[in-house]
């Protein structure tokens, strides 16, 4: 029992150090095909996690040159390449809240 007690100890500290641990380089995937569309770089600075495209796969006519068509604003026709997708979002103890994602498919 002592040491069922303690596996489970070690895995909730475990399971709690890698929920936090979302900084790094992840690949998205296209939903409909299943292929990689890009690479996004989450970031912290200042306890405040970050997130933009540093890398697009050549897919298409338009490949790493692609620009957001349906974005609104002034980021309208912007390239996608370095675009800012996920911002201001706070730890609150438990997961990440608030700020905003964006998709520049949509």
């Amino acid at each position: 029992m002592k040491h069922f007690v303690k596996l489970i100890f070690i895995f909730f500290i475990f399971q709690n150090t890698y929920a936090q641990s979302c900084v790094g380089y992840w690949i998205t995937i296209d939903d409909h095909t299943g292929l990689k569309k890009s690479i996004v770089e989450l970031y912290k600075k200042d306890g405040v996690l970050y997130g933009k495209v540093v890398y697009i796969y050549k897919r298409g006519k338009d490949g790493p040159h692609s620009k957001c068509t349906e974005c609104s604003g002034s980021l309208h026709n912007q390239p996608i390449l370095n675009m800012l997708i996920l911002s201001n979002m706070k730890w609150s103890g438990d997961e990440w809240e608030g700020g905003s994602i964006r998709d520049p498919e949509k």
